[in-house]
């Protein structure tokens, strides 16, 4: 009985640690790929993150570095984007990077989003000209439109600058 126990613990730690490892890599490639994609390390992000004091600035945002399908580049959020949120209060997403998934040397984008309950609203803006690419809801919330707007793309701009 003992033996079995022992054996039980030995397999379940050997799995912490084969996933753990998994995931590490995981972060390690994913990264990479950031860096490569935006011409920019992740320590680097973080420390322009710490010199323009982003979070004393914007205490009420978060920020991740994205790599998926969709987004590679940093986001920028009202709450943490790690962890799955109902829509029943405002959620707003900032992102800069390479949007749909476009290879490194293509246009960088600044995707703004707004969700809140079943209203939503989002807007892609090129980074270099502030072309407005796509729009799509209705802008929902009680400010300026335009505003809102340069106020968002102001604070990437900060950021990446």
């Amino acid at each position: 009985m003992k033996r079995k126990i022992l054996l039980l613990s030995i397999i379940v730690c050997a799995n912490t640690l084969l996933f753990g490892c998994l995931e590490n890599k995981k972060k390690v490639e994913d990264n990479k790929v950031i860096s490569e994609v935006l011409g920019i390390s992740s320590d680097e992000w973080e420390e322009k993150l710490k010199r323009i004091d982003f979070t004393e600035k914007y205490p009420e945002y978060k920020y991740v570095l994205s790599d998926d399908d969709i987004f590679n580049g940093i986001s920028i959020a009202n709450y943490d984007i790690n962890i799955p949120q109902k829509a029943d209060k405002l959620q707003e997403v900032v992102e800069y990077g390479n949007l749909y998934g476009t290879d490194k040397d293509s246009d960088k984008y600044i995707q703004i989003s707004l969700i809140e309950k079943e209203k939503n609203y989002s807007i892609d803006i090129n980074y270099e000209t502030g072309e407005r690419i796509n729009e799509n809801g209705n802008f929902f919330i009680d400010r300026d439109k335009e505003e809102y707007i340069n106020e968002k793309v102001n604070m990437i701009r900060e950021v990446i600058n």
